[in-house]
């Protein structure tokens, strides 16, 4: 087929979102050929969709994800859903939930970028993501020693971070924007959060580490220390 078979373009698509609710998705991009028929890719569809339900609820898409995993509930956890603790933990359950996504094409979900560090695949914007979420009252971070949290000092986070792990946790109205974000998301990709957080929930940084070595060896070469707090 000759290149110029296809123009590009963008439509308006009419859907129905995970919880039966009638959405409009506006400026889709998609490929209409000379008799006027237009094709749109699945990825494209996903994407938009997610970027209309962060608009919604006025955080960025790669937010998305990050809500729901803090949503995801997990068997034999006491406190229920609603947080999460350590932050390499953060960073190898947004990796590992990429990589199966990325298995049943749906990766267009994550718009997160890795990086391959010594601490194994981390994300770039996940800092950035949290602290956008807390200022916006959806989230707080604390940092956790010993079972306690940690008061913050005048310079923040940032100075006692070293001190101890951190713990994100869903604010009372971040846990209703949650919950709204998780009933509009496809079950096939709340199977994967959920199957993901609760399979990395308990595991240290020693057995993660080598768990992401033996699953993906292609960062075998790379990481080489803990992904620690």
């Amino acid at each position: 087929m000759e290149n110029d078979y296809w123009t590009p373009v963008t439509t308006d698509v009419s859907i129905i979102s995970a919880n039966g609710q009638r959405i409009v998705l506006r400026n889709v991009p998609g490929l209409k050929d000379k008799q006027g028929n237009i094709s749109i890719s699945i990825v494209d569809a996903i994407r938009t969709e997610q970027e209309y339900i962060a608009k919604e609820h006025g955080i960025n898409p790669r937010e998305i994800l990050e809500l729901l995993i803090l949503q995801a509930p997990v068997r034999f956890s006491k406190c229920g859903p609603g947080y999460l603790e350590q932050k390499f933990r953060f960073n190898k359950i947004l990796f590992y939930i990429w990589k199966k996504l990325e298995e049943q094409g749906l990766d267009a979900v994550v718009f997160e970028k890795f990086s391959a560090a010594r601490a194994g695949p981390i994300p770039i914007h996940l800092k950035e993501d949290l602290n956008e979420l807390e200022e916006k009252g959806l989230i707080t971070q604390s940092i956790i020693r010993d079972k306690k949290e940690i008061p913050r000092g005048e310079g923040g986070l940032e100075e006692i971070r070293p001190k101890g792990s951190l713990r994100c946790e869903l604010t009372n109205e971040g846990a209703q924007i949650a919950k709204s974000i998780w009933d509009k998301t496809p079950p096939e990709i709340r199977d994967i959060v959920k199957e993901v957080k609760e399979t990395l929930f308990f595991v240290d940084a020693t057995i993660l580490k080598e768990k992401v070595r033996k699953d993906y060896p292609e960062y075998q070469k790379h990481y080489t220390e803990l992904d620690d707090e």
